[in-house]
């Protein structure tokens, strides 16, 4: 099973939706999905942890560039990485260098869980995110935030295109 790829369509809908975990920056390690072999490499290790944020991405979607969509999850404990956390985007962070993000939080989360904008979230919470994004992405300072609203329509957007681009038999063949 590619998890990328094979998860029930019906678990993905830009209000809620699955969160593959590929970092939990409280370990200090980020794994990277191969979508093509559908596993995970060890790729990356941080000498400082940032604790609660971690990333993954969402399955059945596809960002730009054909890679699953990408969410910044923030969490009142570790998670896992490789596993899947149910999450509703509370958000979207910009950056100065024109890179975005969806920021999401569990459902379940005893702290997180019930935020259903990013305007809720504390400003230290903000500084652990900008950090986080520089130790794993290279994303530079957080330029402003957009709403849930523009957070589900990038979430619905990555949805439409991996349809249109990643589910076509053609591009397995390949």
């Amino acid at each position: 099973m590619n998890i990328w790829t094979d998860i029930d369509e019906k678990r993905v809908a830009p209000e809620e939706f699955p969160v593959v975990v590929t970092i939990d920056s409280a370990a200090g390690v980020k794994y990277s999905f191969d979508e093509s072999e559908g596993i995970f490499y060890a790729n990356k290790m941080f000498a400082s942890a940032v604790s609660g944020v971690s990333a993954g991405f969402v399955p059945r979607t596809c960002d730009n560039g054909g890679k699953p969509l990408e969410v910044l999850l923030l969490c009142a404990k570790s998670i896992v990485p490789m596993s899947v956390a149910a999450a509703r985007p509370i958000g979207m962070l910009r950056f100065e260098n024109g890179e975005k993000m969806v920021v999401a939080a569990p459902c379940f989360d005893s702290i997180y869980g019930k935020t259903t904008s990013i305007e809720q979230v504390d400003c230290n919470v903000f500084s652990s995110m900008e950090r986080f994004c520089n130790l794993c992405e290279g994303c530079g300072t957080i330029a402003g935030t957009a709403g849930s609203g523009e957070a589900k329509d990038t979430v619905a957007a990555a949805l439409s295109r991996f349809r249109s681009e990643v589910e076509k038999p053609e591009r397995w063949l390949n």
